[in-house]
């Protein structure tokens, strides 16, 4: 017979454990047989009385108590692991995170410093709005309150001011209203000639751009396409010049196309008309504007004279192409009109001036005044010795305007000119003097003088070969070339603004004349900058005026904030 080692009962026949307590048969790799000396039978405990069930139940064994043990540890372990997440889930120490409120006329710096300071990720970009410029306007994807994961990402959108969203053009008009109903100013919607019925055609201000107030209105206009509507179509502006003049003519107008200075990207395109562009029109004879390379800009300056067999000449006498408004991006803003010296007998505009001065008295040319024929001819060179050294006569695309009458002296408050009175001592004498008297005190003064830089030209050839004087400190920035500009000389940047006359021959240095081939001016100064330039403002848009205008949303916007 054999006994188990451990509890010491009898084992079965060929049985592999006992039966008792379980253990193993075999101990320490040596059958438990009756070769063994037999452990005696442990005594029989008797159950405690009271006890139900007590009776004839075995005690637990240490393998089931341990497992015992460690099934309770386990779920006091879950237990507190559960306790302790619902515990930090409400402090944000794990998983979550809670966007804080912001006040609605919060700055997009505090609304960002708050969010970091919650400890969310942060990203920012800018959008059009009715909030002003530099304000919070929203969060998007997101909103005040709202709990997010850990690793999520909240954009903070700052405010551009109001303006018109990029990729509003080509909208049905529904969806282009919807897109700027809330930037808190005037909109309106205006139907004019095109083929898109029902579709926004083009804006104001234009697609992509922000508001900006005229005459303390703020407003966003909507052209709205209708093919009913008679008039050059929308669809002209920005077409080929060639093939908006054949689509036209294939409509039944007369056209002529002419050249203006526009920005690079409207070169050889339309850029305005008249009558203008998607504004309603009965009218068949148009004329279409289109953006002009630096040499079409000379060549429509050009004139053809017929004085008299033999006599033939060109000068760039029509400036009409320089007529209008030049800004600065400073705001400083001048405006080129018609001189009145040009004569009611031309068809071109001879000289222009600058709307509220009177400096110059025969006005702006882009010759010196002269009574000789030729003097200033590009075609016919034999005589054009002004052009020999001017901007206009080189290939850089720039070319200059002045004073044409610059070349005579002054004599106190009188300009001299090739005849009148004499100067003595720098005073007008009316009556001849006498023989042997030669006249004294005359001055050459620095007049108006404009450099006009269209798209497109060479102005660095310039700056290269001295013509400006050195850039001042602050003014590195260069113009923006793709736009048309001028310079204004500005006499408060040179030491000397006055040379002396007196004398035989002597020469103005401050503007060209005809009787020096080799000319060098005084350096030009200011140097072009983006301070300095004066750039040629474009039309506006004339659809914009029409009067059944629809009012979408009044004056202050559909929505305040």
């Amino acid at each position: 017979m054999r006994y188990c080692t451990r509890c010491g009962q009898p084992l079965k026949p060929g049985a592999m454990f006992c039966a008792n307590c379980g253990a193993p048969a075999t101990v320490g790799g040596a059958p438990n047989d009756a070769t063994r000396i037999a452990a005696p039978p442990a005594p029989t405990v008797p159950p405690a009385p009271g006890v139900p069930g007590a009776a004839g139940a075995a005690a637990p064994t240490d393998g089931a108590r341990r497992r015992l043990i460690i099934m309770i540890a386990a779920a006091v372990a879950a237990i507190a692991l559960v306790v302790a997440g619902i515990a930090t889930k409400g402090f944000g120490a794990w998983g979550e995170r809670r966007i804080p409120q912001f006040e609605a006329s919060a700055k997009v710096e505090d609304v960002a410093a708050k969010l970091e300071g919650s400890g969310i990720h942060v990203k920012r970009t800018k959008a059009y709005g009715a909030a002003g410029k530099g304000d919070y306007l929203r969060l998007d994807g997101h909103t005040p309150g709202e709990r997010i994961g850990r690793d999520e990402t909240v954009t903070v959108v700052e405010s551009l001011g109001p303006g018109v969203p990029k990729g509003t053009v080509g909208l049905d008009k529904d969806k282009a209203i919807d897109r700027v109903r809330d930037m808190g100013v005037r909109v309106v919607t205006v139907e004019v000639p095109s083929g898109q019925d029902g579709k926004v055609v083009a804006t104001m201000p234009a697609d992509g751009q922000p508001v900006v107030e005229e005459n303390g209105v703020r407003r966003i206009a909507l052209a709205v396409g209708s093919a009913k509507r008679p008039g050059i179509p929308m669809e002209i502006a920005g077409m080929d010049k060639d093939k908006a003049k054949q689509r036209l003519e294939s409509k039944g107008y007369d056209v002529t196309l002419a050249p203006m200075m526009a920005d690079k990207a409207m070169t050889g395109k339309i850029a305005d008309a008249d009558p203008g562009i998607g504004e309603e029109s009965g009218e068949t004879d148009v004329t279409l504007y289109y953006g002009a390379t630096p040499d079409e800009v000379k060549q429509a300056m050009l004139v053809d004279h017929d004085e008299s067999e033999g006599n033939e000449f060109h000068a760039y006498d029509d400036l009409r192409i320089l007529l209008g408004d030049w800004c600065t991006d400073g705001g400083d803003c001048i405006t080129l009109v018609e001189n009145q010296q040009s004569g009611p007998d031309v068809d071109y505009v001879r000289s222009v001036q600058i709307q509220g001065r009177t400096d110059a008295q025969f006005g702006l040319g882009a010759c010196p005044f002269s009574q000789g024929v030729g003097m200033c001819d590009p075609v016919n060179t034999r005589y054009s010795q002004s052009l020999m050294r001017s901007l206009i006569g080189g290939d850089s695309g720039a070319f200059e305007i002045y004073d044409s009458f610059a070349y005579a002296p002054w004599c106190g408050t009188r300009q001299m000119g090739s005849a009148g009175p004499w100067c003595d001592h720098g005073a007008p004498v009316f009556e001849y003097p006498g023989d042997g008297f030669h006249n004294s005190g005359l001055e050459y003064r620095m007049g108006d003088f404009l450099v006009v830089v269209p798209a497109g030209a060479d102005v660095k050839r310039l700056e290269t070969s001295g013509y400006f004087a050195r850039v001042k400190d602050g003014d590195t920035q260069a113009p923006d070339a793709t736009r048309p500009y001028l310079l204004i000389r500005d006499p408060s940047l040179y030491d000397e603004t006055t040379a002396s006359a007196d004398g035989s021959h002597p020469r103005n240095p401050f503007v060209y004349d005809s009787a020096v081939a080799d000319k060098q001016l005084v350096p030009f100064a200011p140097a072009p900058s983006e301070r300095t330039a004066y750039y040629k403002v474009q039309p506006d848009a004339s659809w914009t005026d029409a009067g059944d205008a629809e009012e979408v949303c009044p004056d202050g916007g559909c929505t305040t904030r």
